[in-house]
């Protein structure tokens, strides 16, 4: 009898043995796969500069006359004032961008245009004998320069805003790695000019604007063209 009962009881533990090792099999034989991910990024490169050197304006115009033999020079600032005069005009000098942004960018100009005290000495009659050319189209007061303009402004104010709005249009976009110093070529090419002779009326009125200069009531021109390149998204 304790023969039947120790057979049984080994029996019980070698089936609960077996039990044990297909569940310990199940957890362990069982299909896997896996894998992992590797990247790394840095930071895209910027090192934009913009140098601004541009000038409009001078103090000082060498002479177109070569019968004057008294200097280089027909018109001179005697103060630190630049000037403008009949027969004088200029260009303004490009800005240096440097850079080559890993990025496109877009280079936009925001111009500030002031065309103050082009008023005859009666106080009322406008009078502007400058005309601009931008990008090779010309902005003028038809009837002051003397010449049929490209774009005719109607009055000094209308002129300013044509103005401002020439330079600004000029904007362009680059794609990413350009070389910025190769493109300084696409700054805004703005010039005026004050003719010399168109007539006798005018040779007045360009009088009158110098005798009221004389005083200390000048007319003034003032550009300013603030550049501005900008990451495009």
């Amino acid at each position: 009898m304790r023969k039947n009962k120790m057979m049984r009881l080994a029996s019980a533990l070698l089936v609960a043995v077996l039990l044990t090792t297909c569940a310990i099999s199940g957890t362990f034989a069982k299909y896997v796969t896996s894998a992992s991910g590797d990247d790394t990024a840095r930071v895209a490169k910027w090192g934009v500069t913009i140098t601004p050197n541009g000038t409009l304006f001078e103090k000082e115009y060498g002479k177109n006359d070569n019968t004057y033999t008294l200097g280089d020079n027909t018109v001179a600032s005697n103060d630190t004032w630049k000037v403008v005069a009949p027969g004088t005009t200029d260009s303004l000098t490009e800005v240096a961008i440097t850079g080559t942004p890993e990025v496109a960018t877009r280079v936009t100009y925001v111009a500030t245009v002031n065309l103050d005290g082009w008023v005859l000495t009666d106080g009322t009659t406008e009078y502007c004998p400058v005309y601009f050319t931008i990008e090779g189209k010309t902005y003028g007061i038809d009837a002051d320069c003397g010449q049929s303009c490209d774009v005719k402004a109607t009055s000094v104010s209308d002129l300013e805003a044509k103005v401002k709005e020439a330079i600004e249009a000029c904007k362009k976009d680059y794609a990413p790695n350009t070389d910025l110093s190769t493109v300084n070529a696409d700054y805004p090419s703005v010039t005026w000019n004050w003719t010399y002779y168109i007539d006798e009326a005018h040779d007045v009125k360009d009088t009158d604007l110098g005798n009221k200069a004389a005083t200390g009531n000048y007319a003034v021109i003032q550009i300013i063209i603030a550049t501005t390149v900008t990451q495009i998204d």
